[in-house]
């Protein structure tokens, strides 16, 4: 009968009720120490989820004491396990490292495949957390391949969503598309409507950073429909902001400001400070594209408290459109400063390709050092070939620009625009001429 209490109270943490959860787990009065063990370890799961980490503290400990009475290595990784997921949410990442490598020295993937699955996975996203990104890509797929040998679908999955927005951050494109398709599969196959919103959105990401514009658009609108379905207003307007980024690169401001438009109604609907951050962020790159720049700072003084780093992108767009080259790359260096050591490949060559850019026209000796620099970060070829290609035209070597801007325009597919094109005929009649 108390077994059944406690499946019961189990049932609603499982659905997301850990308060109903709790109201029957604190009825259940049990000498019977392994039923006992598993009444206090739920019950400190559902105080962790409530907020309340000192309760769940004392008893994830009281746990641990029972499991060590029980010299059954499962129960005690089991509870450090949750304890280290308690301390990641906390940011006490020494405490919940210490607590996964005393769990790691109790159970392999071969004896418990599903805990050292969920091991695995705690490991990757505290690394992921720590910007350790290759830790947090090994320990990723170790928990997939351990939750596959324990049969768990749902848990490889979730698994691959977390690798998948590792290699993102990573610009490691093919890699994230092979997982993202796989968590997609499974999550259409269940009709998962959140995982498929969620991976649609990350394979949209894909088709417009690697100029398969067609693609991107079809699948930006999907995710819209599904946000929809999941009423979640942010996530939809984070999608119409990236269609606007892909209809300004296209030149059509006209179909920009539709998605600006939608953006703007989504936030007198949901009045939220996230949801305005996006609107704003539309508001200026519509503006800069328009010609329409004075005035415009003035739109960023709300933005500044909550995303200090977005407003230094920003400001830098808006001196640059300005002519104002010296106030447009400080405010990109303090950006590319911010970043410099969290490991975030896409935002850190998202500033240094805007540096190259600006180098261009105001320092080549500056381009030649900035170029370099993005090597490191696993740069997509759009636009970095670009500035290589004009960089070697630059310094008169003639034949590698030829060579870096025909594999540019061959790889670019829909993000080469006229400008790319009239550099590319250029270094092409130079070549011609000196031939």
């Amino acid at each position: 009968f108390k077994y059944a209490w406690y499946e019961s109270a189990v049932a609603y943490r499982n659905k997301g009720d850990p308060r109903k959860a709790l109201s029957i787990l604190s009825v259940i009065d049990t000498q019977h120490l392994l039923l006992k063990y598993q009444v206090i370890l739920v019950s400190a799961q559902c105080y962790e989820v409530t907020m309340n980490f000192d309760k769940a503290k004392k008893l994830y400990q009281q746990a641990y004491e029972l499991a060590l009475d029980f010299h059954q290595p499962a129960k005690q990784a089991t509870v450090l396990i949750s304890q280290a997921i308690m301390y990641r949410k906390l940011k006490q990442y020494d405490l919940a490292e210490e607590a996964l490598k005393t769990a790691l020295s109790l159970i392999d993937s071969e004896t418990h495949p599903y805990l050292f699955g969920t091991l695995s996975n705690t490991y990757a996203k505290l690394a992921r957390e720590q910007h350790n990104y290759q830790s947090a890509i090994k320990h990723s797929l170790l928990a997939i391949a351990a939750f596959q040998k324990a049969g768990n679908n749902k848990h490889a999955n979730n698994a691959k969503t977390t690798l998948s927005s590792i290699l993102l951050i990573r610009n490691e494109f093919k890699s994230a598309k092979r997982w993202i398709n796989e968590s997609l599969f499974y999550a259409q196959e269940v009709n998962y409507l959140r995982g498929i919103s969620d991976n649609k959105t990350k394979l949209a990401m894909i088709y417009q950073k690697t100029g398969r514009f067609d693609l991107a658009i079809k699948t930006w609108n999907a995710v819209i429909d599904l946000t929809d379905q999941l009423e979640l207003p942010g996530n939809k307007a984070q999608a119409n902001l990236w269609l606007i980024k892909l209809y300004l690169h296209k030149n059509k401001i006209d179909l920009a400001t539709i998605h600006l438009k939608t953006i703007e109604q989504i936030y007198t609907e949901e009045p939220r400070k996230s949801i305005k951050n996006l609107w704003l962020h539309a508001k200026v790159l519509v503006a800069i594209k328009s010609g329409e720049i004075d005035g415009l700072v003035s739109l960023l003084v709300d933005l500044e408290e909550s995303d200090i780093p977005l407003n230094l992108l920003l400001r830098g767009d808006i001196a640059y459109a300005q002519n104002k080259y010296q106030l447009a790359e400080n405010y990109y260096l303090q950006y590319y400063q911010h970043y410099a050591a969290s490991g975030k490949f896409d935002v850190l060559v998202t500033v240094l390709n805007r540096l190259s850019q600006l180098y261009i026209t105001t320092n080549s000796n500056k381009l030649i050092a900035n170029i370099a620099k993005t090597t490191v970060f696993n740069p997509p070829i759009y636009p970095y070939y670009v500035f290589k290609a004009r960089l070697s035209y630059m310094q008169d070597k003639q034949v590698e620009a030829k060579s870096l801007i025909q594999e540019a325009k061959i790889k670019s597919k829909d993000l080469w625009q006229i400008s790319d094109e009239l550099i590319y005929k250029k270094i092409q009649e130079t070549k011609e001429i000196q031939s």
